[in-house]
């Protein structure tokens, strides 16, 4: 959408860049996962893939660490879950995730009666492809909507332009 000369993002894209600009929060830095859950244009929650746990045989490189994780879509259900308390209605909430939802963020969001997804694939080799068909199947036999960001992400670039006497 155009208004006057400056280019205003859509829902989608303002949400979908909000949630790039936070996913720098993951330490490592080759999956950086990012959740945000949003209800009528209000954000509810955020939540980025960390790490739980990191054992003592752990190396120097990300590659060769052994962790645990928390994924990004559990840390934002759960803030989600305990600041709705005393309100249990995720009906009219979407979920804007970087990179496909596992069938297991699947599950949960069906559970808490969230039926839109939205995903943009930033990299193609953190997607475990059988779980990614298998959290399609889910989401077609149950009804959810599962969507790939296809929106612009220009206004990031626009807004920084900016600011570039700071830089």
């Amino acid at each position: 959408m155009v208004k006057g000369s400056k280019l205003v993002p859509t829902e989608e894209s303002y949400f979908m860049g909000k949630l790039l600009i936070e996913a720098a929060a993951c330490r490592d830095p080759g999956i950086q996962r990012a959740a945000l859950i949003v209800d009528k244009k209000d954000v509810i929650s955020f939540g980025y893939s960390s790490i739980l746990t990191e054992y003592p045989t752990s190396a120097g490189s990300w590659a060769d660490r052994d962790y645990a994780m928390y994924s990004a879509e559990d840390m934002a259900l759960d803030k989600a879950i305990s600041c709705r308390r005393e309100r249990l209605d995720f009906i009219s909430v979407q979920l804007f995730v970087l990179n496909p939802p596992t069938h297991h963020s699947l599950l949960r969001c069906l559970s808490l009666g969230i039926k839109t997804i939205i995903y943009m694939v930033i990299n193609d080799q953190f997607i475990d492809q059988a779980d990614w068909k298998k959290a399609q199947h889910l989401a077609k036999e149950r009804r959810m909507t599962l969507k790939e960001f296809d929106g612009n992400l220009n206004w990031i670039r626009d807004r920084l332009l900016k600011y570039d006497y700071l830089f």
